[in-house]
């Protein structure tokens, strides 16, 4: 059985260089979480907000009339089917995928929070 006092004897000395340089990484760890949720949380408020993307587009979709309305709902679905199959069809684009997303993200939140600092608001 292991004996918890031994195992931290025989732990290295940690110097003031390796302290300062986990700090500096966690602060830049801190920096880009923090940019990913500004990122999430600016633009689900642009589009899902009072007057956001999403209720602008339901209504000039309602106000184009049914033809419209099919009309976009069908190229939604055709653009979700190729975009399906495009992602299926390249195995080594399925990983480069989330990682587009989280960029696209982290861009965002850079966007965000220099909108924030510069107007004040979002």
């Amino acid at each position: 059985m292991l004996d918890p006092v031994t195992s931290f004897q025989h732990r290295p000395m940690r110097t003031v260089s390796s302290v300062l340089q986990e700090g500096v990484q966690t602060l830049f760890e801190l920096l880009i979480v923090s940019l990913l949720l500004l990122g999430i949380i600016g633009f689900v408020f642009k589009a899902f907000g009072s007057n956001g993307l999403v209720l602008r587009l339901l209504q000039s979709a309602w106000q184009g009339g049914p033809g419209y309305l099919l009309f976009a709902t069908a190229a939604l679905v055709i653009s979700l089917v190729w975009l399906r199959r495009f992602f299926y069809r390249r195995p080594a684009a399925i990983g480069r995928g989330g990682d587009v997303l989280v960029f696209g993200f982290l861009a965002l939140g850079a966007f965000f929070g220099l909108r924030l600092i510069i107007t004040g608001g979002f």
